[in-house]
């Protein structure tokens, strides 16, 4: 899975998913075999015919996903220029706790993680698709903006989208810096 889509790649592996699959003779690489398993572990993949050669179509269905262990939190810059960033990290960590200094530091920095999430999921969640909504709809607007005749406040809302098309998809591209960086 890739965010909510499900994708495949097909090609030639030159590995087998398992030693009983294996049509030539010699020593299987068991690491290649876990590695090539691990990418088809939230689905089925059936063969729906057996043939002698190692090529052959595969049925492949996707399953429900499984809980997993919570994703490590990590920091995104883009989060810092949002508006209500600021507001976010001043309210969570003037809060006050009550215990040993490292309890209480320990404490705000999980309170600030958890609202960071949040914002994360309120803002940014299906980034590339709601950046690719945000231009059409920045396009449909300038071409009203002409057939208005330059109306003010048909320019204003132009303004408006395209600096909210502009912040999504610096938001975007720096995701994807990150993503590359890891």
């Amino acid at each position: 899975m890739v965010g909510d889509k499900a994708w495949v790649a097909g090609g030639d592996y030159n590995v087998v998913r398992a030693s009983t699959e294996a049509v030539r003779r010699g020593p299987l690489d068991n690491e290649a075999m876990n590695d090539f398993n691990n990418c088809f572990r939230a689905s089925r993949v059936d063969i729906p015919v057996a043939t002698e050669s190692d090529h052959c179509s595969l049925n492949i269905t996707v399953l429900p996903e499984v809980a997993q262990e919570p994703k490590p939190f990590k920091y995104q810059h883009f989060w810092s220029q949002h508006y209500l960033f600021s507001g976010i990290v001043n309210e969570c960590w003037g809060k006050e706790f009550p215990g040993h200094e490292m309890f209480v530091l320990h404490s705000k920095t999980k309170d600030v993680r958890k609202a960071l999430k949040n914002l994360n999921q309120e803002e940014f969640s299906c980034i590339t698709s709601r950046a690719k909504e945000k231009q059409i709809e920045l396009d449909e607007v300038k071409c009203k903006v002409y057939d208005a005749n330059l109306d003010p406040s048909m320019l204003m809302k132009a303004v408006n989208l395209n600096a909210e098309y502009r912040r999504l998809s610096d938001a975007e591209r720096q995701l994807y810096q990150n993503k590359a960086r890891m």
